[in-house]
């Protein structure tokens, strides 16, 4: 199945869960989720449980890792405006007119900042979802990361934490870096286990692969495809493929005034470009072609992101934006 998590979760063993995907942040995190097995819980009941919490802790760092750029330079491109520091709030739910699998009904909230620094980018995520299945049964998931990616795009720094029902799941904690833009790289985990991951040159870290993204976008570019260490994935980092729509400055949905759009986001995004994205990503070992996790939406100039679908497979969330709160740049 496209989803991971799914595929080894309904093995009924392990708890697989969270990583700190797609986007973003240090690999093989999938393989030490195994440590967490739900014994205290029935079978049936754990396991929509397992497949739940996994698969949405995959798309909170695919949003988190990239979805609101990168601003190596701190500074506006040439005819472009500047990566806008700010915090984005989105309702989350099922997405309409897609796959439910064993969820009845969604509920929930995430929240990303993201913020330059003089020596780097911080980006910070919470989403905590109320899931109903099939039987009625309900669960609260609540997931929270951090990170930190130099300015080069050669350091990088991140964290998790995952609690289900109120109780701590799973914490990870880890590092990256590259001696150089042409070298290798490794990546050490502390958290759960210690564990090193050797990079080969040219993976890109999440928010170096969003601005790459960003960067094909503006440049006129309908594909893109890198290799990305964000944490998640079984052969340590992903390939991710990432197909482009053609931009436009119209407001979505062909409203000239932008009727329905909330007035904070109205004001960060009106008159930029967009363009519609859609990002695929692939296990490097992956033989089925199959990707493990897909997610669309619209990619503004200013690296604000809107109106995400998250497909695992089984099911499909849909995250709304309700409210964008510009930062101000730092004085460095």
């Amino acid at each position: 199945m496209p989803c991971h998590l799914w595929k080894n979760l309904f093995e009924m063993v392990f708890f697989m869960i969270l990583g700190l995907s797609p986007v973003v942040q240090t690999a093989n995190l999938y393989k030490l989720l195994h440590l967490l097995h739900l014994s205290k819980r029935s079978a049936g009941k754990s396991r929509m449980k397992k497949i739940w919490i996994g698969c949405v802790a995959t798309g909170l760092m695919v949003v988190s890792g990239g979805l609101f750029g990168d601003a190596m330079a701190g500074a506006a491109v040439a005819g472009h405006p500047p990566m806008l520091s700010h915090r984005a709030i989105y309702n989350v739910s099922l997405a309409p007119g897609r796959k439910h699998g064993q969820v009845s009904s969604v509920d929930g909230r995430m929240v990303t900042e993201w913020q330059q620094t003089c020596d780097g980018l911080i980006s910070e995520q919470r989403i905590v979802t109320d899931m109903r299945d099939e039987a009625g049964e309900t669960s609260l998931s609540d997931i929270s990361a951090s990170s930190w990616e130099s300015r080069d795009g050669l350091q990088f720094r991140f964290s998790m934490r995952q609690r289900l029902d109120h109780e701590l799941m799973a914490e990870y904690d880890g590092n990256a870096s590259f001696a150089s833009a042409l070298g290798a790289g490794t990546a050490m985990l502390r958290k759960p286990e210690e564990k090193e991951v050797k990079l080969p040159a040219g993976v890109l870290f999440p928010s170096g692969y969003m601005q790459s993204l960003l960067d094909a976008a503006r440049g006129g570019q309908k594909l893109l495809t890198r290799k990305v260490f964000d944490g998640t994935s079984e052969s340590d980092y992903y390939q991710v493929i990432s197909s482009i729509g053609a931009g436009t400055n119209r407001p979505a949905g062909g409203n000239a005034k932008g009727a329905n759009t909330p007035k904070s986001v109205l004001a960060a995004t009106s008159g930029l470009m967009w363009w519609p994205v859609q990002v695929s990503y692939y296990a490097i070992d992956q033989k089925e072609g199959v990707p493990e996790f897909e997610m669309a939406f619209r990619l503004y100039d200013n690296g604000i992101s809107a109106n995400l679908i998250l497909d695992y497979g089984g099911f499909a969330l849909f995250a709304s934006l309700q409210r964008i709160d510009a930062y101000k740049p730092p004085d460095c």
